[in-house]
Parts: C-alpha cells; structure tokens; sequence
C-alpha cells in the first residue's frame, strides 16, 4: 500500500453506472477533464478524494502539496461534496491541523460510510 487507496476500480464501477467522471488537472487548481474525454472541462459536483489519513473531524492528510485543501476551500461555497475514500486502517482519532487544512464531508471506507452531521444520510434512508 502507497498510502492512498486505489480509487480506478470505483472510477470504473461508476462508468459503468453511466456517471460522467472528470479528474483533476494538478497543472491548473480547480481544472477538470473528462476522464476518456479529450478538451473537456469539467466541474463536478462531487469530489472524491484518496487521503493518506482521517479522523474523527472529518479532517483528511494527504501528501501534503495543499492542492486538495485549495481546491475544496474554493469549490464549498458553490455546494459541492467532498468525500474521501481510504482503508479503515487509515483512520487515527486526531490528525495534526494546520490554519489551510480543509474537512471532508464523507469518508468512506471498506468498513463504513461516515457522514459529517451537516449531511443528509441518504444512505440510512429506509426505501
């Protein structure tokens, strides 16, 4: 293990499923492209983000350039989600915060789904 999760194989599942996935332009902050697409830019209304670390706090460490914490501190306030995937085993009770350092607002792992209160939870809704 790298330190982050694999998320290609949930990128494919998704396709699968007929969701457009964009990925990250790390040349140009809040740029994104098509995935298997050429010359389109994207902005997406989730983010999914590997995270070397999280916490209780919903806090994510990752390796440590800002790129994500940029990225999500710019697209918040147009009411885009922000989930992190990583292994159980990644999770420590409390990260070390620095001032930039921004939340996550779902964590997911292969044990659970973790909510932050603010959001609903689709996922518990009974059908």
């Amino acid at each position: 293990m790298d330190g982050e999760i694999d998320v290609m194989p949930l990128m494919h599942s998704l396709l699968d499923l007929d969701y457009k996935i964009a990925i990250p332009n790390k040349n140009q902050l809040l740029r994104f492209e098509g995935w298997n697409e050429t010359n389109e830019d994207v902005i997406p209304d989730t983010i999914i983000t590997p995270v070397i670390a999280f916490d209780d706090h919903f806090n994510r460490l990752g390796f440590g350039g800002g790129w994500y914490d940029t990225m999500i501190e710019k697209l918040r306030p147009l009411g885009k989600i922000f989930i992190g995937v990583a292994y159980e085993k990644q999770y420590c009770k409390d990260l070390p915060v620095e001032k930039h350092d921004q939340k996550l607002d779902i964590i997911i792992t292969e044990m659970c789904v973790r909510f932050e209160s603010g959001l609903p939870k689709k996922a518990d809704r009974k059908e």
